[in-house]
């Protein structure tokens, strides 16, 4: 066997979706083979579904029903607003960082809205966000990267909305920042995945907004794996969780959808 081909297989079996799907796999074709037939069937069941759900492109497709709609040739195009509104949620402690932070996956949120602020799409830029993620101090998000614009030197004011747990929250302050501040919409820019709840919640907050979309995970398009991969099941996660978070304003009747 190719020594690549060697190490994409073992690297591939390593995850804990490929061991449970490998036992079910043997465990089923197993207990077929002495004839137990409703057993095996139900071991195997679980391999067919970690196949559908980690080894096929239906978690891209079902993530590309809400990304697509916010898919440009060129991200750069949007109109511009009175400020760039980044919402938090891609940091955690970063202690044993030279930088002071730890990027979580959704860390391409702070660098489109730095770079929609280079483009000239808004006056202000704007940080949401809770604490650091783990950190043992309650650090906001905007602590740890005001420090570090201050090291980079960029060049663009910058506020934040305090510590908003949530897009609701988020969203209410954003609108009494406006507000005050007398601006008439903002540049939004948020995960792909997340853009849709988080237009709605903005939106029926009374807020005037452009969706400016990154962090894409369905983009290029369906992919499809041997043995199931835990990215294809995050992106799965990811898709749940946004409808379940719909679920949840609309029967707290925050969104009116």
């Amino acid at each position: 066997m190719n020594q690549g081909i060697a190490v994409s297989l073992v690297k591939a079996l390593i995850h804990p979706p490929a061991i449970v799907w490998s036992i079910a796999l043997v465990l089923g074709l197993g207990l077929l083979f002495k004839k137990k037939r409703r057993s095996g069937v139900a071991a195997l069941s679980v391999c067919a579904l970690l196949t559908v759900f980690g080894g096929t492109g239906l978690p891209a497709y079902l993530a590309s029903t809400l990304e697509r709609p916010y898919y440009l040739t060129d991200p750069l195009e949007v109109p511009a607003a009175d400020a760039v509104v980044v919402l938090g949620g891609y940091l955690g402690d970063g202690s044993g960082e030279a930088h002071g932070f730890d990027l979580r996956g959704a860390a391409d949120r702070v660098f489109a809205g730095m770079e929609f602020m280079k483009a000239g799409k808004g006056k202000v830029l704007v940080i949401g966000g809770g604490g650091l993620l783990g950190s043992p101090t309650g650090e906001l998000e905007y602590d740890a990267l005001s420090s570090w614009f201050e090291r980079w030197n960029f060049p663009f004011p910058v506020e934040h909305l305090g510590r908003q747990p949530d897009t609701f929250r988020e969203a209410i302050a954003v609108r009494l920042l406006m507000k005050k501040r007398g601006w008439n919409s903002v540049v939004l820019v948020t995960s792909a995945m997340h853009m849709k709840r988080a237009e709605l919640i903005f939106r029926d907050r009374g807020i005037e907004i452009v969706p400016a979309a990154c962090d894409f995970v369905s983009l290029p398009g369906k992919r499809w794996y041997l043995i199931p991969d835990i990215d294809q099941l995050k992106i799965l996660h990811l898709y749940l969780y946004e409808h379940c978070g719909r679920l949840y304003y609309r029967m707290r009747q925050r969104v009116h959808f």
